[in-house]
């Protein structure tokens, strides 16, 4: 039989708060609103209304990058696995990525962006590895960057704020 850590107890439990949050997310979030603008008579009329469809529609998308060349990092890959699995008990359908490029997490978080666009909901981005700031700007470091000076961030790293765009 395995022991039964400290560390053990607290993933549990981050865990189990973790599921508590995300059944909430709809009510902490505050409900998707769809937008529909219809013109009569050249007036421009904004409608805010929620769409039973929308609002239920729950998409995350979940990245472990710990396969790094000079610095890896052992729970990533786990701690993304983990989130992977409350994140579906919870209703959402998830996408998980391990260990990717920076070409194959611009394109993951590119999907799932179009994914948002296009069907709605309520988004999560979970990310796990190595991450730094440089000039105000937070970056995502994906597995086989090669960074060795501050300017080198922006060219081998991903923006965070691209998750948002």
């Amino acid at each position: 039989m395995g022991q039964f850590t400290a560390g053990h107890f607290f993933k549990f439990e981050v865990l189990e708060t973790l599921k508590r949050f995300i059944s909430l997310l709809p009510v902490v979030l505050a409900i998707p609103l769809s937008i529909s603008v219809k013109a009569q008579n050249n007036d421009r009329q904004l409608t805010l209304g929620t769409s039973r469809e929308t609002q239920n529609k729950r998409t995350a998308l979940v990245i472990g990058n710990g396969a790094y060349g000079t610095s890896p990092l052992r729970n990533p890959k786990n701690d993304a696995t983990d989130m992977a699995t409350a994140l579906r008990e919870s209703g959402f359908r998830v996408t998980l990525e391990t260990d990717l490029n920076q070409n194959d997490m611009k394109r993951a978080i590119r999907e799932f962006g179009q994914e948002l666009r296009t069907s709605g909901g309520i988004g999560l981005f979970y990310f796990a590895g190595h991450g730094v700031q440089t000039k105000g700007v937070n970056y995502l470091i994906p597995v086989g960057a090669n960074v060795t000076t501050e300017q080198e961030v922006e060219y081998e790293a991903v923006d965070a704020g691209f998750v948002l765009a």
